[in-house]
């Protein structure tokens, strides 16, 4: 795919730390290979679900080419990886 983005771990779930214009890019540009994949945004309930289960978080982490955070994640537009 083009351009991968960057993401951070936080409680072991990959949460990509984007902005609008680059999420909005990276989705046109690669339309055709995100054909049935999962496009998430993750709030702090899913990603401590994620933490708490496994398969959860195996299907968020391999699935979902681009999981953004909500604002709560992407206040400050920096990453600390929290694990």
């Amino acid at each position: 795919m083009k351009d991968e983005l960057t993401y951070c771990k936080i409680l072991g779930t990959n949460i990509n730390v984007t902005n609008m214009d680059d999420t909005i890019a990276y989705l046109t540009d690669n339309l055709e290979e995100l054909k049935g994949d999962y496009i998430c945004v993750s709030n702090v309930h899913t990603t401590v679900m994620a933490y708490r289960d496994k398969a959860y978080r195996r299907v968020q982490n391999s699935r979902c080419p681009l999981s953004a955070g909500d604002e709560a994640f992407l206040r400050r537009g920096e990453c600390r990886d929290r694990t």
